[in-house]
C-alpha cells in the first residue's frame, strides 16, 4: 500500500521531513532535536541530514531569534542563570557550539 501511494508520488518521505523541518524551525526547535525526532519517526539518516543541509535555514540566526524572543534584553546576571539559558537551549536541539558564541558575545 504504502509503496503503491510512493510510486503515485502521494507519500514522500523526503517531501515529509523538508515540512516538518520547517514546522518544527517555524516553533524554535534546532537541528539536533529535530534529527532526533525525525529518526524516532523511521526516516533515514542520510535522508535527515540531506533536508537539513537543504533546507536553507541559517541555525545561528534561529538560534538568536529564539534567545531574542525568550529573554528580550534581560541580561545574564549570574552564573546559575547562565547555566538555566543554556539548558533551557539544549532542550530546544542546539549544540554546544552554537550556544557558546551567542552566550558569550
Amino acid at each position: 500500500m504504502i509503496e503503491e501511494l510512493q510510486q503515485q508520488g502521494w507519500q514522500s518521505d523526503r517531501r515529509f521531513a523538508e515540512s516538518y523541518i520547517r514546522s518544527r524551525w517555524e516553533r524554535g526547535h534546532g537541528p539536533i532535536r529535530i534529527r532526533y525526532e525525525l529518526q524516532q519517526k523511521g526516516l533515514a539518516c542520510e535522508l535527515i541530514d540531506t533536508a537539513l543541509n537543504d533546507s536553507g535555514i541559517d541555525w545561528d540566526q534561529a538560534l538568536e531569534k529564539l534567545y531574542r524572543h525568550k529573554y528580550t534584553d534581560k541580561p545574564i546576571t549570574n552564573h546559575s542563570e547562565r547555566a538555566r539559558r543554556w539548558r533551557f537551549l539544549q532542550q530546544r536541539g542546539f549544540d554546544y557550539e552554537q550556544i557558546h558564541r551567542l552566550l558569550d558575545d
